[in-house]
């Protein structure tokens, strides 16, 4: 009996934006943006690998910008790169 074994890859790429004010900045994901917070806005990349039927692999790109630029600040692209492994039993 021969054993094959297939992978998974699945991609997910999306906007996301919070208004300045829209919620509590402490319910907001900290992930996206500069130090979490609202009044930002970007997509979000994320990237998907089954390994093995009980381990998959996912890294997630984030590339905020201010919606509102605050006075003194200025509006460069913050990039985030975040790697997981998820692990099933």
């Amino acid at each position: 009996m021969r054993n094959r074994r297939s992978s998974l890859i699945a991609g997910t790429l999306r906007k996301k934006e919070t208004m300045t004010d829209a919620v509590l900045s402490m319910f907001t994901q900290s992930d996206f943006g500069r130090q979490g917070g609202t009044n930002v806005e970007g997509p979000i990349l994320k990237l998907d690998y089954m390994l093995f039927p009980r381990l998959t692999l996912t890294t997630k790109g984030y590339f905020v910008n201010f919606i509102d630029l605050p006075k003194g600040l200025t509006n460069s692209m913050v990039s985030r790169l975040q790697f997981d492994a998820i692990l099933t039993f």
